[in-house]
Parts: C-alpha cells; sequence; structure tokens
C-alpha cells in the first residue's frame, strides 16, 4: 500500500481465538496490534510517505479499514473522548499547558500517549495497570495534537 506522510489510522477487527499480530513493515517497522482473541480496535503510526506492507498473523478472519486524516479540522478544548479497547482520539487543537483527567475501568493495561499531527509521539500520558482515576499534566507548542489508547477496557479522557 502506498501511505502518504503523516498519521496513518488503521481499524481491525479480529475473530480468531489465539494471536493477532500486526506489522506495519515500510521503511521502519512498527507493530500496530499485538492481541490473543478476539479484538476490535484503532491504532494509529506516524509514516513517512512510501511504500508499505502489511504483516498479518491470525487464526480467524479479519478486517481492516485504512485511514489517512490530513484534512481533519481540530476540535477545542475541553475536550472529552470515550471508547473501549484500542482507539484513536479526534485531532486536537493545543496550545500551552493542559490539565488531563483520565477514568479506566479494565483490568489491565492502560497507555495512553500524545502524538503531533506529523505523527511524532510526544508524551506519554498515563500507563497504569488495572481500574484507574487520576490527572496529569501536558505543555505542549501550538498545534494539532491525538491521544492514541491502549486499553482492554472502557475508558473516558478530559483535556482542559
Amino acid at each position: 500500500m502506498t501511505l502518504q506522510a503523516g498519521v496513518a489510522l488503521f481499524d481491525f477487527t479480529h475473530n480468531g481465538s489465539r494471536n493477532f499480530i500486526v506489522w506495519l513493515r515500510g521503511a521502519s517497522d512498527d507493530l500496530l496490534v499485538n492481541k490473543i482473541g478476539g479484538y476490535r480496535g484503532t491504532t494509529m503510526s506516524g509514516v513517512l510517505a512510501g511504500e508499505f506492507l502489511l504483516d498479518i498473523k491470525a487464526d480467524g478472519a479479519w478486517t481492516l479499514t485504512l485511514r489517512e486524516p490530513r484534512d481533519q479540522v481540530p476540535v477545542g478544548v475541553p475536550h472529552t473522548a470515550t471508547g473501549t479497547g484500542d482507539a484513536v482520539s479526534s485531532f486536537i487543537s493545543l496550545d500551552g499547558l493542559y490539565i488531563v483527567t483520565a477514568n479506566y475501568t479494565g483490568s489491565r493495561n492502560f497507555i495512553v500517549w500524545l502524538y503531533d499531527a506529523d505523527g511524532q509521539r510526544i508524551d506519554l500520558v498515563f500507563n497504569k495497570i488495572g481500574a484507574y482515576s487520576g490527572v496529569n499534566t501536558i505543555r505542549v507548542n501550538s498545534g494539532s495534537y491525538i491521544l492514541v489508547v491502549k486499553s482492554s477496557g472502557d475508558w473516558t479522557i478530559l483535556v482542559e
């Protein structure tokens, strides 16, 4: 597949009961998904323009929807994102210091990364195991950003 430079979003489903492993292969390799059993979620990769392959290991039927949100108008703050499992927020217009509040009801990892519109990782916002409720702060230069969530349960994130 040919991808443009920037953020590439991957919406996957998997109906198997064993490993579901997805690598994006190109100029560099990026592990997109590594789960056991059924899966439904969105993940992302920051890519340079070029040719890529997906290396998929699955024991069941799977689907993929690829999105390259280049023209998405960012939302303002305060902004609330909610979901279940792996997901990527809308682009958020940020400039300065912000408080990020999270509530998570899962029993496994809850990881939230902040990326810029070019797909560059900016900050690890949360990295917890088990149910969690708490706050963190982020400081960024003016621009559009997204939150990338890796989780096994329900979550809500408020940026203000």
